[in-house]
């Protein structure tokens, strides 16, 4: 029996699933299996497995939205993605990115832009962060979780498509323990994002100032000359922001190095 014709058996309709095993069949069968007898069929099936689809993502609890950051242009967004700002996806284009970051902690957006930049030179493939979003309306500050992916990218294809989830913690967060928790994971995933844009050669005089070394004996150990470590660490300072040999070697032990 084909596929299709299971699936017409089962009489399955939106928002009247009899079975468990109807639900199953309609979002796991093969629609493949087609010929001219049961087209008609399988495409009314297929656009009922669609708006199940999208009835499931917007009922998630999490916003769920697809950007393209080398146009700087949202694409798609599930229906809290849109709550969320107070505006549908075509509005939030029309407004522009400024009002789009307007929304966020000023503190944040620094990182924010980084992470676009980052997806764009090909540094990293997936992202997260916790961050502060002022939904459209708010008064407060809401703390969010959000973590992307490369969705899809072509080189001959001017885009870069990026898929993320966003969730609101504010209602999770009853304790000030809580937030200090919340904003040390914040710095530590700042952190891992700068740490990636180190070069190998970089990491290892980092690991060598953590251990106390001086740059003559760093040059010594990697067999490079001391001008040359010298240069490494201004790299290095300049990447980091940290601008003395001791919060360069506590920032190298804070994050493992």
């Amino acid at each position: 029996m084909h596929a299709c014709d299971a699936l017409l058996t089962a009489k399955t309709f939106m928002g009247k699933f009899m079975l468990v095993e109807e639900l199953d069949s309609l979002l796991n069968a093969n629609y493949t299996d087609v010929d001219q007898r049961n087209t008609v069929e399988c495409i009314d099936l297929l656009k009922q497995k669609i708006e199940l689809l999208g009835k499931i993502i917007d009922s998630l609890p999490v916003a769920v939205y697809i950007n393209d950051y080398k146009n700087i242009k949202h694409i798609w967004g599930n229906e809290l993605a849109e709550k969320r700002m107070g505006a549908s996806i075509q509005e939030i284009n029309e407004k522009g990115i400024d009002w789009y970051l307007s929304h966020y902690c000023p503190e944040d957006i620094a990182h924010i832009k980084e992470s676009i930049n980052a997806y764009n030179e090909n540094k990293i493939t997936e992202f997260s962060r916790v961050y502060r979003i002022k939904p459209e309306g708010a008064l407060q500050w809401q703390w969010s979780y959000s973590k992307s992916t490369v969705f899809s990218e072509d080189n001959e294809i001017p885009n870069k498509l990026i898929l993320g989830i966003a969730i609101d913690l504010s209602s999770d967060l009853k304790t000030i323990s809580q937030m200090e928790e919340m904003v040390k994971e914040n710095a530590k995933l700042k952190n891992k994002l700068v740490l990636e844009s180190l070069t190998k050669r970089e990491k290892e005089v980092l690991q060598f100032i953590s251990k106390g070394k001086k740059s003559k004996e760093i040059a010594q150990h990697l067999n490079i000359s001391f001008h040359t470590v010298d240069t490494h660490r201004k790299n290095i300072s300049r990447k980091l922001e940290l601008h003395s040999m001791a919060s360069l070697a506590a920032f190298a032990v804070e994050n493992g190095l």
